[in-house]
């Protein structure tokens, strides 16, 4: 057992786990892990201002998807993101470059599908030349000639595959637009290059999420990934972004609802850590303090890469009043923070983690 490993064990009630670290190596450096344990420290005491730097970061290459998913903003056209586009690659390694020394993960999607981005696989490898764990999701609705074999020697690390269906009538119930079998012919290409090239990476996640239409094939599903060669399966919690407008996607299995009947989430919300923990990077380099920017205005933003340094985005004014809302549950503000569709209800998306080897559930069997 490594030091890194030694420390992370003895200090597990005193820290969130860093994603994936049961899985994949970490990337750690002496830098990193310190400003890991800082930045735990620092959101647990509410500082607004403080010292340490995020170790997660969303760099979006795409806010433009080929599907049209009814619960999700880019789908729907949600106003909040007026400017549709892609990330050039300079400014991916700018935006990469500016953060990298305190790093962990650098999910390479936001709200767009990134391999609609031509420059995608170019984008993984200057991850991975910074020494970085690289994190991709997919609907893998594109056609993109040895496809499974440059997503392998690409480097990336992990790949969440959008999927919520085992045939045509289940996957487009809210894949609206996509193929079944695109996709699943992608996944198998992947899984194949993996076994062809004696690869352990990418980490293939097949993902579902249970909605009225689907939840009876819940556990056909899991069965069917696990059998194809996918490493694991997450079952989770469809979000809302407006209970009453969207409440007839929910499952009817209370098992596989995250709601109660007056629109409230079943489980505890323990607090929004985002704001000391991640950045969020949209292809123009505007730099939000939120997953969820999409849902409202860009006036909101914390500004911009070709503007400023990152250190001046981190404790701006804006990202300050964010932490403040949070810190002291201010439900009156203005604030996207205040009418947070994930905070404003109690808060667990995760029902079920399987492997092959074993399954980490919460709530159910599947």
């Amino acid at each position: 057992m490594d030091i890194y490993r030694f420390l992370l064990k003895r200090l597990e009630k005193f820290r969130e786990p860093i994603y994936m670290e049961e899985c994949l190596p970490l990337p750690h450096t002496p830098k990193r892990f310190l400003n890991y344990l800082l930045a735990n420290l620092e959101c647990k005491m509410g500082r607004l201002r403080p010292i340490s730097r995020p170790y997660y970061a969303f760099i979006d290459p795409s806010t433009v998807c080929n599907l049209k998913c009814p619960l999700c903003p880019t789908g729907t056209g949600a106003p909040g993101r007026s400017r549709k586009c892609l990330m050039k690659l300079g400014d991916f390694k700018k935006a990469v470059d500016a953060l990298s020394e305190c790093l962990y993960i650098v999910y390479l999607y936001n709200w767009g599908e990134p391999f609609l981005n031509p420059e995608i696989f170019e984008m993984i490898e200057h991850t991975k030349s910074r020494r970085l764990l690289a994190f991709l999701s997919s609907n893998l609705n594109v056609r993109i000639e040895n496809f499974g074999e440059k997503v392998v020697k690409s480097g990336l690390d992990w790949l969440y595959a959008s999927i919520d269906g085992t045939d045509q009538k289940t996957y487009e119930g809210y894949r609206r637009g996509g193929s079944y079998s695109l996709a699943m012919s992608n996944l198998a290409d992947v899984i194949e290059a993996k076994k062809r090239l004696g690869s352990s990476t990418p980490f293939i996640v097949a993902g579902f999420l249970p909605m009225r239409h689907n939840e009876a094939v819940v556990g056909r599903f899991k069965k069917k990934m696990l059998e194809l060669g996918a490493d694991a399966v997450l079952i989770a919690n469809v979000t809302l972004s407006g209970f009453e407008a969207e409440k007839q996607y929910l499952p009817l299995d209370e098992r596989l609802n995250g709601y109660l009947p007056d629109g409230k989430r079943k489980t505890p919300f323990p607090g929004c850590a985002m704001p000391w923990t991640t950045a969020f990077v949209f292809p123009d380099l505007q730099v939000s303090g939120c997953c969820y920017a999409p849902y409202y205005d860009e006036k909101h933003d914390l500004g911009n890469l070709r503007e400023a340094r990152f250190s001046e985005l981190w404790n701006s004014p804006r990202h300050v009043e964010m932490r403040r809302v949070i810190r002291d549950r201010i439900s009156d503000s203005k604030n996207p923070c205040a009418q947070c569709v994930e905070g404003r209800h109690p808060w667990g998306a995760v029902i079920e983690w399987a492997t092959t080897s074993r399954d980490k559930s919460i709530g159910r069997e599947g």
